[in-house]
This record gives C-alpha cells, structure tokens and sequence, in this order.
C-alpha cells in the first residue's frame, strides 16, 4: 500500500513543471520574429528563402542534438540494475528518472544562462533594409 501511494504522488509531480515550460515556450516565441529578423536583414531578395531556412535548420538540429544530450544525462541518473530483480523497481526507476530529469534541467538552464550571457554581449547593430531595383522571377 505505501508503494502504491509513493507511485501516486510521483504521477502529480509533472505539474510543478508548468510554470518553467510555460516561461519556456513564451520566450522561444517572442525570441523567433527577431531571430527571422536577423536572419534576412541583409540578404538580397535573391537569396532570401535560404536565408530565411537558416533559423527553422538551426532549430531543428539545436533541438535534435539538445534532447539527445539531455536524453543521455538522463539516463545516466539511472541507477544501475534498475531493471533487475529489485524490492522495489518502480519507485527506483521513478527516483531516478526524477534525479535525471532533475541533473538535465538544471544543465540545459545553465546553456540557456550562457546564451543569455553571449547574446547581451553581442553588439546591436541596426540596419535599414533598402528596397531592392532588381526584378526577381
């Protein structure tokens, strides 16, 4: 019965997730119209599907590679021979999944806080995009 309730109050756990991923997914959508912006500000009209693909490509991999590292970090929080005969497996499994999740979260905000860092130093550089005299087919 005790290991029936520590199951239990695990699977509420999730929502104290929410306000981080809410934070999260507001400010990766503020960030996407300055990150397009920049992405095209000084490309000829010619040119501008590739650039315009740079954000969605370094996206798509920055993700791919991220959840993959954040996968592995994981992962490895697991302790070993969870798997096997255990008195209680799931609730290793539980532990260590929330330790790994736990060790993954707090390393990718340490990559967010240096992004942040970098980015504040980078120079702001404004520039007006002049209208374009060639004809584009």
């Amino acid at each position: 019965l005790q290991e029936a309730q520590n199951i239990q109050s695990l699977a509420l756990a999730p929502w104290l997730l929410l306000p981080g991923l809410v934070m999260f997914a507001g400010g990766l959508a503020i960030a996407q119209s300055p990150i397009a912006t920049t992405a095209i500000s000084e490309v000829p009209n010619q040119r501008m599907g590739v650039a315009a693909s740079i954000p969605n490509i370094s996206r798509y991999a920055g993700g791919a590679f991220g959840t993959a590292l954040l996968g592995v970090i994981m992962h490895a929080a697991l302790p070993p021979g969870v798997d096997s005969a255990s008195p209680s497996p799931v609730i290793d499994l539980a532990n260590g999944v929330a330790n790994g999740f736990r060790s993954a979260a707090l390393i990718a905000a340490a990559f967010l806080l240096v992004a942040a860092i970098i980015t504040k130093r980078m120079p702001n550089v404004t520039t007006q995009r002049r209208p374009s005299t060639e004809h584009v087919e």
